[in-house]
């Protein structure tokens, strides 16, 4: 199966990503155009989460993130705040075993104090389930800020150095970050035609390739996933030095 879409994108096997980051936009705008309620794109950015999570499973991509949720989806309508943390309830409840059964290990990152404990106790099972040998994870960001992200870690390694010696360099910093264990993004995509980065892994995101496009995310596929890929892997990555 991997060969299969190697051949149709002409991919180089040995420079697929690890990572792959994504900012789902475009929900809200794919159903106003379509004179639907805004409930209605989100249910279909879910049919699109499954198309990026299919190709990335069959390219062998290891790491797969998106931002579900950020900190500041808060201030959006409480109708619609209402439905996404409902819909994210059920997705972990119908989705996370499906998941499973296809080797991918689903991870939730975020600060989880204001969600409910209904909805507390459902992240923790899933993120303390025995692991298994699996061939992807895919890790949902749900009320998650870059910001947030690195004042938590900056409060953690304070408290640590009341009781013992630390050194304060990027190894540290990331090591108390919510992504501690996982590599950072080689590839970070946003749909929709926006250029902004949203409070999304400030920290993680120094050296990832950066893709804009214009697509919004309900209609996003596993083309995209091939011609993103294709370009990432003719860009000459220097991390700083000569190239």
């Amino acid at each position: 199966m991997p060969q299969k879409l190697i051949k149709k994108f002409e991919l180089d096997p040995t420079k697929i990503p690890v990572h792959i980051a994504v900012i789902m936009d475009g929900n809200g705008r794919w159903a106003k155009a379509k004179n639907l309620p805004r409930i209605m794109g989100h249910k279909a950015g879910h049919s699109a989460l499954n198309k990026l999570v299919t190709a990335c499973q069959k390219l062998q991509v290891r790491y797969v993130s998106v931002y579900a949720f950020s900190t500041e989806n808060w201030n959006r309508q409480e109708s619609e705040v209402s439905f996404l943390l409902t819909f994210f309830k059920k997705l972990m409840v119908s989705e996370v075993p499906k998941l499973k059964k296809k080797n991918i290990r689903a991870h939730i990152i975020g600060d989880f104090s204001r969600f409910d404990s209904e909805l507390q106790s459902s992240i923790e099972k899933i993120n303390t389930a025995p692991q298994f040998n699996h061939d992807m994870q895919l890790n949902l960001l749900i009320n998650y800020g870059g910001r947030d992200e690195i004042i938590h870690a900056v409060k953690a390694i304070v408290d640590k150095s009341k009781t013992q010696d630390i050194a304060i360099n990027d190894t540290t910093i990331s090591q108390h970050l919510y992504t501690k264990d996982i590599p950072d993004p080689d590839i970070m995509i946003r749909t929709s035609g926006e250029y902004r980065l949203s409070n999304f892994l400030l920290w993680q995101l120094a050296y990832t390739e950066f893709f804009f496009l214009p697509v919004l995310w309900p209609d996003f596929n596993e083309d995209h996933v091939g011609q993103v890929i294709k370009e990432f892997q003719m860009r000459n990555r220097r991390f700083g030095k000569e190239s």
